[in-house]
């Protein structure tokens, strides 16, 4: 009787509120694409200035301008998401639409398409697409759309093999 007791405090605890945000955000994900998620253990989240996740993606050199407003470090499992919108972007929105884009680069690599994929940029079409997809369906900023000719772009493995890292 005990253990059912515990089980049930335990499971009616109140979770992380980007945890609760986070598993939001997946079921949006997986029935939106082919994705699963099993209960893997979420990515952690951190927050750092667009300088800083610049020189960490850029090793040798930084371009200019850098405009990163996150990436999914898959070795850490980790997201970082800049401290502040790019200019380009609203405010209003701004984590939410980033945590959807990068939470698609989790589910890439923990459903193994990282390994089928020529080069990592072609992983962003799906996560462009769904968070642009996001943004329409909770009526967020028209303005944190994706730009369509970069998001092909950045797509893209031939013409952007020399820009280092490519986001993510």
């Amino acid at each position: 009787m005990l253990k059912y007791i515990v089980f049930f405090i335990l499971a009616y605890l109140p979770v992380n509120a980007d945890e609760t945000k986070m598993l939001a955000m997946i079921d949006y994900i997986t029935r939106n694409s082919k994705y699963e998620y099993k209960d893997q253990t979420l990515p952690s989240i951190a927050i750092k200035t667009t300088e800083q996740m610049c020189k960490d993606l850029f090793l040798d050199e930084v371009p200019d301008p850098c405009h990163i407003a996150g990436y999914f470090e898959h070795e850490a499992n980790r997201i970082f998401i800049a401290d502040k919108p790019l200019e380009s972007m609203n405010d209003k929105g701004f984590y939410d639409s980033v945590l959807i884009h990068e939470l698609v680069h989790f589910l890439q690599y923990i459903n193994g398409e990282y390994e089928k994929v020529s080069c990592r940029r072609e992983l962003e079409r799906d996560a462009f697409n769904l968070q642009d997809n996001y943004i329409d369906d909770f009526n967020l900023s028209e303005k944190l759309h994706n730009d369509p000719l970069f998001a092909i772009m950045a797509s893209m493995c031939d013409i952007l093999d020399d820009w280092g890292a490519g986001g993510g």
